[in-house]
C-alpha cells in the first residue's frame, strides 16, 4: 500500500463555525491529485472540551435536521479523543500516510485548516503542515468550470471521513478537467 502521497484531504465535523469551533470528528484521506491514487480515509471523534471553545446553538440546531447516519457517526464524541491526543493520531496519520511537505486540502480551508490549526494550538502542539501549502477545493471547482453539482457524493454526508473522501475524489476530477482540457488557440 502506497505511503507517500503529496495531498491530504481534510474534513472537520464541529459544534460552531467560529475559528476556534469545537471539534468533535475529523477525518482525512491521503490522495495524489496527479496519478488519480486515493488512500483510505482515516477518521476519529473528538470530546471536545467546551470550557475552552464553546458550541453554538445554531450549529447544534442544525446537527439535529441532518441524517441519522450523520448524527450516529458524531454521537460518539462523548467516547472519542481529548483534543490533544486527537493532534497527536491526525500526526501519526499524516506521518505515516503522506510526504513532509505535504499539500493540505480543505473545501475551504479558511474553515477546516484554522478550526485544525487551533485545536493544535490549543494543546501546545504546531500543526504538522506549513502555512503555505493549504489549498482549496472550491477554487479547483471555480477553475474547472464546474459547481457543488459536479462533486462527487460522499457514502454518509457529514460523516467527516465520507466527506473527506468524496472531496479527494472531487480534486482529482476538477484537476483532470483544469489540466486535460484543450487550451484555446492551440
Amino acid at each position: 500500500m502506497r505511503t507517500n502521497f503529496p495531498q491530504l484531504m481534510i474534513d472537520l465535523e464541529t459544534l460552531s463555525s467560529e475559528p476556534n469551533a469545537p471539534i468533535i470528528q475529523i477525518g482525512a484521506v491521503p490522495f495524489d491529485i496527479r496519478t488519480g491514487e486515493v488512500g483510505p480515509a482515516w477518521q476519529l471523534n473528538v470530546r471536545p472540551d467546551f470550557a475552552v471553545t464553546p458550541p453554538s446553538l445554531d450549529t447544534i440546531c442544525w446537527w439535529l435536521r441532518q441524517d441519522e447516519a450523520a448524527r450516529m457517526s458524531v454521537a460518539q464524541a462523548e467516547h472519542g479523543f481529548a483534543p490533544a491526543d486527537a493532534c497527536m493520531a491526525f500526526e501519526d496519520f499524516t506521518t505515516m500516510s503522506c510526504v513532509e511537505k505535504l499539500e493540505l486540502w480543505a473545501m475551504p480551508p479558511e474553515f477546516d485548516c484554522v478550526i485544525l490549526a487551533n485545536l493544535f494550538r490549543s494543546v501546545g502542539r504546531k500543526p504538522p503542515w506549513r502555512y503555505n501549502m493549504t489549498r482549496d477545493l472550491r477554487t479547483l471547482e471555480a477553475l474547472a468550470g464546474c459547481s457543488r453539482a459536479d462533486r462527487e457524493a460522499a457514502l454518509v454526508p457529514h460523516d467527516a471521513g465520507s466527506d473527506a473522501d468524496a472531496q479527494a475524489r472531487t480534486a482529482i476530477k476538477y484537476w483532470a478537467r483544469v489540466f486535460a482540457a484543450p487550451k484555446e488557440g492551440v
